[in-house]
């Protein structure tokens, strides 16, 4: 685990947690591996790429310049995978920590089944050609772009490695220009020559590749460095002018947002949503919900109040038979009207209101026979009932239940009454 220094032109010391071998790079040995800020958390770890690049190879200009693909507001870098810092290994060796991204490399596009169309191989070549004319502003070279070198996230594109092969030695068999392969030199016309193998494999798998993109390809690939056009920049033109409207379009990748260049200040914790002051305006209604009425309790109790009502009505229909038997009145038609009413209690009534219920009870008596007196059936006009928590008492007093004789009990109808 190391700790990287304060090179000249370094955003943020960073901590390396681990390292496993990777593929070495124009001879110098690399690793993958994960990095925080040395100030962070282990949320802020981070993918990386290490190069260890010997002692003396490497001056404090160039190791600036490295620094320098780091994302800041001051110049814009997006489209170069950049480095985060140059530390000092023990042994008193460059440890050059790139961030590396998980996103896929152009090589296993070509890697796929189906090869790209010509006009999306030539969108990659020249969004590559834009990333590397960034580099080459800020005195980087790449000596051999690939396939895989090309970082392709759906329409974002950037290139790895700017920079990072200045001194080492070139893998034999690598497809770059014939004088870097010679010297190990990178060369902004061996960076062109790279383009133009780049376009030639991104657009080898479809045969109705423009003629132009073809003439380009030779060209920028031409054995004589003075034979290619003079930039990435020139490159880009050319390519532009020969795919036209129909190159497919990427955007060059930012890496602004990544932890290991995020601001050591951490960002401002959002405050709780302030509570009125005591007697401002929240509403009642708001401050809690309202109460509705409970119509069932109502309900419950109007079967009693109508069962003391059809009491009330046996014993009158009672004492009227036997007051007519005792005085030898002629039969008659009794009209009853019983009314039911609530009494007040002595009680307060509960917080809970129910609502006036109007109920209409139609009971009708079988004629009830004694001796030649026959009472007609009764009828009980529509009674209106208030019913509240308080008791309840009948307008006439209730006959006991065993004086009231089989025959009345068993006559009596069934009461419509809507309990639910």
């Amino acid at each position: 685990m190391a700790t990287s220094e304060n090179q000249p032109g370094q955003r943020a010391a960073v901590e390396v947690t681990r390292r496993d071998p990777a593929q070495s790079w124009f001879g110098f040995d690399r690793f993958d591996g994960v990095a925080a800020p040395a100030a962070g958390t282990p949320e802020d770890q981070t993918a990386v790429t290490i190069q260890t690049v010997p002692a003396g190879h490497w001056s404090e200009d160039h190791v600036e310049r490295l620094l320098a693909t780091a994302p800041d507001g001051d110049r814009d870098t997006s489209g170069l995978v950049p480095v985060v810092a140059v530390q000092k290994s023990e042994e008193g060796n460059d440890e050059v920590v790139s961030l590396r991204t998980d996103a896929p490399r152009f090589q296993e596009r070509l890697d796929f089944r189906t090869p790209p169309s010509w006009n999306e191989g030539a969108g990659v070549a020249l969004a590559a050609a834009l990333a590397m004319e960034k580099g080459h502003s800020l005195g980087l070279r790449h000596g051999a772009l690939l396939p895989k070198d090309v970082v392709v996230d759906g329409t974002e594109l950037a290139i790895a490695g700017m920079g990072q092969s200045l001194g080492g030695t070139p893998e034999p068999g690598l497809p770059i220009a014939p004088e870097v392969a010679t010297s190990g030199v990178p060369t902004v016309p061996g960076d062109v020559f790279s383009l133009g193998v780049l376009l030639r494999e991104a657009t080898a798998g479809d045969p109705g590749t423009p003629q132009e993109i073809r003439a380009l390809i030779d060209a920028a690939t031409a054995t004589d460095p003075a034979d290619r056009p003079a930039s990435a920049l020139a490159f880009a033109e050319r390519l532009r002018e020969a795919g036209g409207d129909a190159i497919r379009s990427y955007s060059l990748m930012s890496f602004a947002d990544s932890p290991l260049f995020a601001d050591s200040a951490a960002p401002p914790v959002a405050a709780a949503p302030a509570k009125p002051p005591a007697g401002v305006g929240v509403p009642e209604a708001a401050a809690a919900p309202a109460t509705e009425p409970r119509p069932g309790a109502a309900r419950r109790a109007l079967p009693w109040v109508v069962g003391a009502g059809l009491v009330g009505l046996i014993g009158l229909g009672l004492w009227a038979a036997a007051d007519g038997d005792n005085g030898a009145q002629p039969s008659t038609t009794t009209t009853t009207t019983v009314t039911t009413a609530a009494t007040t209690a002595t009680t307060e009534p509960t917080t809970t209101t129910t609502q006036p219920t109007t109920t209409t009870t139609q009971p009708t008596t079988e004629p009830t026979t004694t001796e030649p007196t026959t009472t007609e059936p009764t009828t009980t006009e529509p009674t209106t009932t208030t019913t509240t928590q308080p008791t309840t008492t009948s307008a006439v007093p209730p006959v006991p239940i065993g004086e009231a004789g089989v025959e009345v009990l068993h006559a009596l109808p069934d009461t419509p009454v809507d309990a639910y």
